[in-house]
């Protein structure tokens, strides 16, 4: 009985801590590319631009951002959009497209 009370506790704990981090709007997203590698991306923001969360990724990837492309399931996302706008939450796994400039 004390056990289950103990780990009620815990759960409530880490409820709370989870509320906590999406309150402060900070999210880790994972990004995979085509290619298969694979990026962690931390502290993004709510309010940052998909425009600043690509810019990261091209860091990240080595690619120049205007050879990128980020999709979120089958949608392209709008660099103009907010973070929040187009939808992506704390680990969700977006696809890194790299397109063939002319």
């Amino acid at each position: 009985m004390e056990e289950d009370l103990q780990e009620s506790q815990s759960n409530k704990a880490n409820a709370l801590m989870g509320s906590a981090l999406e309150v402060e709007g900070e999210y880790c997203v994972q990004v995979v590319s085509m290619g298969g590698a694979s990026f962690t991306v931390d502290g993004v923001s709510a309010s940052d631009s998909v425009r600043d969360l690509l810019a990261r990724v091209s860091s990240l990837a080595g690619v120049p951002p205007s050879e990128l492309r980020l999709l979120k399931g089958a949608e392209e996302l709008f660099e103009s959009q907010s973070v929040k706008n187009a939808g992506i939450g704390s680990g969700d796994v977006l696809t890194a497209l790299r397109v063939a400039m002319p």
